[in-house]
C-alpha cells in the first residue's frame, strides 16, 4: 500500500474549503493578449474532484472579458445551470450595433445592459463594468451621452446584486457635452430611481466616489483612496471640472429582498429575433456591427 498522501483522504468538508480559497483568487481572462495562471487544473485530475470542485469554482471564479462580444462567445457556450451559478463577471461594455433582422436599412445600437435578458437565471453577487467611451482618444464628445445612458440602462437591469461601473474620469457627468439634453444630478437620480423599484426601506442605493489623486489608475475601487463625489451636469462647471482626471466608479446595491434574479422578460423584441440563431451564426451573417474600434461612431 502507498504511504503517499492523496488528497482524496481529506474530509470532503475540508476539501470544499479548499476549493473555495482556490478558486476565490482565479480570474478567467477572455479576449486579453496574455492571460494570467489560473487553479482550473484540480478539475481535471479526477472525476470525483471534478465533481465537487466545479460547482465551487462556478460560485467564486471571476470571468474577465475584454469586450461585449467576448462576454457572449463565453455566455452563449455555457448551459442554463452554469449560468445560473457564476457570481463574479467583469467586462468592458462596448456598444452592441445589431440589425433587426437581414432586410433591415439601418442597425440599432444597444448598450450592454440590453443584453443581460439573453442569459435566464444570471445572479451575480458583483458585475463589474469599464467604460469603453473614455479609452485614450476614444471620446469626440458623444461618449460623454454614451457612458451616461450605459450606465442608466445597467442600473434598470436584472441579474446582479451588486454593480460597479468604472471610468477613467467624470467627464461624462461634468462636461457640457450632451446633445439628447438627458442627464441630471447624480447619483440622487439614479438613487431615487432604484429605491423606487426595490422599495424606500429597501436599503437599495446608488453611489459615486472618485480617487483622491488625480490620473491614477485603480484608486476609485479601492475604498481607501476614494472620496463620495455628487455632480450636477452643467451646473458649477468650473467646480465640477476639477475631478475630470480622476477615476470615478459608480456603485448600485439592490434592496434587501430584492428580485434581482434575470428572468428574461425584459429582452428586447430585436435582439430576441436575431438570437433565434446561433451567437456563431449572428457574427457570421453580419447583422452585427464590430464597435470596438470606434466605439462612439455607434451612438
Amino acid at each position: 500500500m502507498s504511504n503517499q498522501p492523496n488528497f482524496l483522504m481529506i474530509p470532503v468538508e475540508l476539501r470544499r474549503l479548499i476549493y473555495k480559497e482556490l478558486f476565490t483568487t482565479t480570474t478567467t481572462k477572455h479576449g486579453f493578449s496574455s492571460t494570467s495562471w489560473t487553479h482550473t487544473s484540480v478539475l481535471r485530475t479526477s472525476r470525483q474532484l471534478y465533481k465537487e470542485a466545479r460547482p465551487i469554482m462556478l460560485r467564486n471564479i471571476l470571468l474577465h472579458f475584454s469586450s461585449t462580444c467576448k462576454f457572449l462567445d463565453c455566455m452563449t457556450d455555457l448551459p442554463a445551470d452554469d449560468i445560473s451559478q457564476l457570481r463574479y463577471i467583469r467586462t468592458k461594455s462596448f456598444p452592441f450595433p445589431l440589425y433587426a433582422d437581414e432586410d433591415a436599412f439601418s442597425y440599432t445600437t444597444y448598450f450592454f445592459g440590453a443584453l443581460l435578458p439573453l442569459f435566464p437565471g444570471l445572479q451575480l453577487d458583483l458585475l463589474t463594468v469599464e467604460d469603453c467611451f473614455h479609452d485614450k482618444d476614444v471620446n469626440d464628445g458623444f461618449g460623454d451621452v454614451g457612458t451616461y445612458l450605459d450606465i442608466q440602462e445597467l442600473i434598470t437591469t436584472k441579474g446582479w446584486k451588486e454593480l460597479h461601473y468604472i471610468t477613467p474620469t467624470t467627464e461624462w457627468i461634468s462636461s457640457k457635452r450632451d446633445h439628447r439634453r438627458c442627464r441630471s444630478a447624480q447619483p440622487a437620480t439614479w438613487n431615487a430611481m432604484l429605491q423606487e423599484q426595490d422599495g424606500e426601506t429597501s436599503e437599495a442605493k446608488v453611489e459615486m466616489w472618485i480617487g483622491n489623486e488625480p490620473s491614477v489608475k485603480g484608486q476609485a475601487e479601492n475604498p481607501e483612496t476614494r472620496m463620495p463625489c455628487r455632480i450636477v451636469p452643467s451646473n458649477n462647471i468650473q467646480e465640477a471640472y476639477v475631478y475630470d482626471e480622476r477615476e470615478m466608479i459608480v456603485i448600485a446595491k439592490r434592496g434587501n429582498g430584492a428580485s434581482y434574479i434575470e428572468d428574461g422578460m425584459e429582452l428586447d423584441k430585436g435582439i430576441e429575433h436575431v438570437f433565434q440563431m446561433t451567437w456563431q451564426d449572428v457574427k457570421q451573417s453580419g447583422l452585427v456591427q464590430s464597435a470596438e474600434g470606434d466605439p462612439c461612431a455607434h451612438l
